[in-house]
């Protein structure tokens, strides 16, 4: 019901009209809220009517994840219950095309290569992924490296799912449905070329680096500052503020255990845009030696 404003009246009336036959027959008998018809109407137009394909796809694609596992798939569902169109077929194709494919290549290709879990970050390094994935998505470079470890650790479980991929490497499965519905729409590669990649990827990844280990490390630091924070800010000059906790903390997560900025533990979600680029000023003008002695604190023996 928190996807949308309107969905909690419409889920509760839909629930009103249930029967141990059938749900509500929108169709026939639209909401009784002006309010829900004329934002359902909006979206669908939104939809519709979108100037760009790709977005019309990606927010189709919102409402598709929530009829997963419905009787005779997403693409009946919908076909039962909305009017035929050249324009709606052609969405409902991509909408299913572009997440299947992937995944079934990732499923079906042999040449994975067999990784503990652990071994997986959240966030596949920038110069791996550069080297590997360069031009083949056109999504930011944060959303493409955690599409690209979430190829890597979905096909150590051949035949699960995006939001299983994500659990996997500690991330909540919501974020895997997200994030490959937004790789999904902006992949500019044919899926074997994004196994073939996420395979290569996987070679170079060490067996022996723990990521889960890390996160716990830098989850550790972020709870007790009192250890280390001081000596680390009296190491700079001109001497490092308490204010800057957060952006140390952030930096270990991202630059060391590969985490992302969305789940740093030094602050509580959602993350502000103020905080965002206030770390990104800490990230770029952080000097040689404090970042040595971050990764030492964090890092400890975990390659």
């Amino acid at each position: 019901a928190g996807f949308v404003e309107w969905a909690g009246d419409l889920q509760a009336e839909a629930a009103g009209r249930t029967t141990e036959l059938r749900g509500p027959r929108w169709g026939i008998q639209p909401p009784t809220s002006a309010v829900t018809r004329g934002e359902a109407l909006a979206e669908a137009d939104g939809i519709l009517s979108s100037p760009e394909s790709a977005d019309a796809v990606a927010r189709l694609a919102e409402w598709f994840d929530l009829i997963p596992d419905v009787p005779g798939g997403p693409r009946g569902w919908i076909v039962n219950r909305a009017a035929k169109s050249p324009v709606l077929s052609w969405l409902v194709v991509q909408v299913l095309s572009a997440r299947r494919h992937v995944g079934l290549q990732i499923d079906h290709h042999d040449a994975l290569i067999d990784l503990p879990l652990s071994a997986i970050p959240q966030l596949l390094d920038e110069h791996t992924y550069r080297r590997h994935f360069a031009g083949m998505l056109t999504t930011q470079e944060s959303t493409g490296r955690l599409y690209a470890s979430l190829c890597i650790a979905r096909a150590q479980r051949p035949g699960s799912t995006w939001s299983t991929a994500a659990a996997s490497i500690e991330l909540d499965p919501d974020i895997g449905r997200r994030t490959s519905r937004a790789a999904s729409t902006r992949l500019a590669a044919s899926p074997s070329e994004i196994a073939a990649a996420a395979s290569a990827a996987a070679r170079e990844l060490s067996r022996r680096r723990d990521f889960r280990a890390l996160e716990r490390r830098v989850i550790e630091l972020a709870s007790t500052p009192d250890t280390w924070f001081t000596d680390w800010a009296r190491s700079a000059s001109p001497r490092r503020r308490a204010a800057a906790l957060p952006y140390a903390v952030t930096w270990m997560w991202c630059e060391v255990a590969q985490g992302g900025l969305d789940t740093s533990p030094a602050w509580p979600p959602p993350v502000t845009r103020q905080s965002k680029a206030a770390y990104r000023v800490f990230r770029d003008t952080l000097p040689e030696e404090l970042g040595r002695a971050l990764r030492e604190l964090a890092d400890g023996n975990s390659r």
